[in-house]
């Protein structure tokens, strides 16, 4: 992977740059992020994730499979492929 920076962040979204960095302010306060200084680049600095969003990226992970086991367990493989087949559908009309 490369390094992310907030330029990045700010062209993928198409957010502006006070947006991207107070949304990077709260994450780093909350101890989801780190800005680290580019080895490269001093002027740059790149976003790295911590252990504390690894732990909570794998918490949601399990979350998820649970919530998946329960809808495959009430409506059967094919109403939730059925499902499935309609989110994306709507989805893809909101964008």
């Amino acid at each position: 992977k490369d390094p992310v920076i907030q330029k990045d962040i700010e062209e993928h979204f198409h957010i502006s740059n006070p947006t991207v960095t107070g949304i990077l302010n709260r994450l780093e306060q909350k101890g989801f992020i780190e800005r680290k200084h580019n080895p490269k680049d001093k002027r740059v600095r790149t976003i790295v994730l911590t252990q504390k969003e690894q732990d909570l990226h794998e918490d949601i992970e399990k979350q998820i499979f649970i919530m998946e086991s329960k809808f495959e367990n009430a409506l059967g493989i094919e109403k939730r492929k059925q499902l499935l087949e309609i989110l994306k559908e709507l989805a893809q009309n909101l964008e």
